[in-house]
Formats: structure tokens, sequence, C-alpha cells
């Protein structure tokens, strides 16, 4: 059992068991209650100013808007998390989990804080908004107030992508995925890069209708323009984004 074996895997898969005769019983992976957004880095030779625009960014918005800014995960590169928890102190100044609006879990963290994490976002209404994490919570970690799951660079498979975005929207309510990514992070000489992940960050159509063909699925009829992804969004003419045009 998988929830997210690509079509080639779900094919190959009895055929390396040895089984014959077998009935496959699937689902679409897809979770429609997800935006799905990429966006290209900022250009810059000096690698940790392009992360630190991605983080600063959200790091700023956390600090004007402590209790509205939606609890979000930010996967993110183990030292430039480092880099974000010391930009985030000289912020918020030296808080403990138990006061602060932000963690952070990863690997070999400390038990009290990721517990402490935990228990506040199973809260109705978590103090703690922003997390920012590694891979290691891209599977088991199921608290439903996460709406916004944001990628500071791709990781190496859609697979492991639709895993992680995963997390967001547990209860259902409306979320957001955003990948951001350039050329150095999708160069197919990187060790274990997938050309999957490589098509997904290159594609300038829709990005649902994308992630969901590598599974063997086609993205649902009744899902379109502004519900669906950054591409279809822009050619969307539902009654609210008509609006939305006028009022601009």
């Amino acid at each position: 059992m998988s929830g997210t074996m690509t079509k080639k895997q779900v094919e190959n898969l009895p055929k390396k068991l040895g089984f014959k005769n077998i009935k496959i019983i699937c689902i679409s992976p897809d979770k429609e209650n997800i935006f799905l957004e990429k966006k290209e880095k900022i250009v810059s030779k000096d690698v940790t100013s392009v992360y630190e625009h991605i983080f600063k960014t959200e790091c700023l918005e956390l600090q004007k808007h402590p209790t509205s800014y939606p609890v979000t995960l930010l996967f993110i590169p183990m030292y430039y998390m480092s880099c974000a928890l010391f930009f985030l102190k000289s912020l918020f100044g030296e808080n403990k989990i138990m006061e602060s609006c932000y963690s952070a879990i990863f690997a070999n963290q400390d038990d009290e804080v990721i517990q402490a994490t935990l228990k506040d976002l199973n809260t109705e209404n978590p103090r703690i908004r922003l997390i920012l994490t590694t891979s290691v919570t891209g599977m088991g970690f199921d608290p439903t107030c996460i709406t916004r799951v944001i990628h500071a660079s791709p990781p190496r498979s859609v697979s492991q992508y639709l895993q992680e975005i995963g997390r967001a929207g547990r209860r259902g309510q409306a979320s957001e995925a955003i990948l951001y990514y350039n050329k150095r992070d999708i160069a197919k000489n990187l060790p274990g890069i997938s050309d999957d992940i490589i098509s997904y960050c290159n594609t300038e159509s829709c990005l649902r209708t994308n992630l969901l063909s590598v599974f063997g699925y086609l993205k649902s009829s009744s899902l379109q323009g502004c519900a669906c992804c950054c591409f279809c969004k822009k050619t969307c003419t539902c009654e609210n984004c008509e609006l939305a045009s006028v009022n601009i």
C-alpha cells in the first residue's frame, strides 16, 4: 500500500514481486483543496542570499501578523534553516517554545520542542504559525491546522513533493503549496534528481495536470481556474476573478 506510487512504479512492482493475475485498487492522490503555485527564485550568484530572500520575506510577515499569519510549513535545507532561526531570534528575541510563534522540526531536534510544537498545532487556534522543517515531516506529520506548505527548493521527486504538500489542508480547508526553484535546483546532474520534478518545475501549463500525469490520473473537470493552480488562475473567468479584475 502506498499513497505516492507513480504509474510506472505501479506497473513494475507486481513484476518485481512475481505476482500474476492481480487486481490493483487505486484512487487519485489529488487533494483538490490545495492550490498549486511555483515561483522562480531571485537571480544571484550568492546562494545564501537566494534563500535569505525566501525566509526573510516569511519571517517579516510573521512579525507583522503573528496571530493571523497562515500556519505554514517551510521546507528548507538545514544550513539555511539555522540562518532563518538566527534571523527569527533577531526579530522576536530569545523566546521559549511555550511562548514562541515559530518552531523548527528536524532530525535530532529536542523531543521537548517537538512535543510542545505538536501539542500547540493540535489546538483550534495555534500560537505557532511558522514551522521550519526538513523532509522529516514529509510523512506521519498530521496537524490539521496547516494551510500552507512552502518549499525553498524542490525535493528530488514528484512523489516526495506530493507527500510533503499533503501535510496541508488535512481538514479539507483551502490551502496552498508554493515551490521555489531555479535552474541550479533542477540540474540533471544532481544526485537522485528525477525527470518528473524537473518537468514539474519547467512546465508552463496546468501544474495539477502535470503532477497527476506522473501517477496516471487526470484532474477533476470540476476543478478549474483560480481553485487549481497559478497558471489556470491567469485565465480564470469565474465571478470572483471578474470582480477582482474590475476593481483593479
